[in-house]
């Protein structure tokens, strides 16, 4: 599928989300390792700190340091 999207010169983006899950030790992340992905990329008019921000904002702040490893998983892997 990857290379058919590719072939017709659509911009593919994948994450290895077993490993991310596998590392971050839950899969309930994923969607934030996603985000993450589409910032680094640069598809998104929002930066990591722009994310980082909103998530202290309105994430339960015992979740503010998985979520920041999650956002930054992709630029580390």
């Amino acid at each position: 599928m990857v290379d058919y999207l590719k072939s017709k010169n659509v911009r593919v983006i994948t994450v290895d989300s077993k490993k991310a899950i596998s590392d971050l030790g839950s899969a309930k992340i994923l969607n934030v390792v996603l985000l993450g992905a589409a910032i680094e990329s640069g598809i998104l008019d929002l930066t990591k700190d722009d994310i980082k921000e909103a998530i202290k904002e309105k994430v339960n702040p015992k979740f503010y340091d998985l979520n920041n490893q999650a956002i930054e998983y992709i630029k580390l892997n």
